[in-house]
């Protein structure tokens, strides 16, 4: 036996021990990179959910603590010429007229030209939460998070 034929089994030898180990482990391998992609997807999720719920805290806090609201869901008080006043929740505006809802859930539309008197408050009707400490508005916040 050649020097050449003494190499070509020990590469062969090689070969077959490799090809043995690849087989023998290559579940084990797939299984850890599934593994880790799964766990990186999971990390990504809760990281955005964690996020959502800081934020929506955050927003729950402010909104509590302050005693505004956004002009979207401002109460508007508005006076025709006829003297006829109507409350409601201000629910759409344009150039021309204005859209309340009122509390009978009463969808209201009236001209701005008929008007005479049209009055958006950024005051909220529900009084501040000043008389909670920090950790009561937080159990507050807390309880309303896990309603649906």
């Amino acid at each position: 036996m050649g020097q050449l034929e003494v190499w070509w089994e020990q590469l062969i030898g090689v070969l077959r021990d490799t090809i043995q180990a690849i087989v023998t482990y290559f579940p084990v391998v797939l299984t850890s990179i599934a593994v880790l992609i799964i766990g990186w997807l999971l990390a990504r999720m809760l990281r955005s959910l964690v996020r959502r719920a800081i934020e929506s805290m955050d927003w729950l806090f402010e909104r509590l603590s302050l005693r505004s609201v956004e002009r979207s869901q401002a109460l508007t008080r508005i006076t025709t010429r006829d003297g006829k006043t109507f409350r409601g929740r201000r629910l759409n505006e344009d150039t021309y007229t204005v859209q309340i809802i009122d509390d009978q859930e009463r969808l209201l539309t009236f001209i701005k030209a008929d008007l005479r008197e049209f009055e958006v408050s950024t005051k909220s009707t529900m009084p501040a939460a000043t008389g909670l400490s920090s950790e009561e508005l937080s159990d507050v916040i807390a309880y309303l998070l896990t309603l649906k």
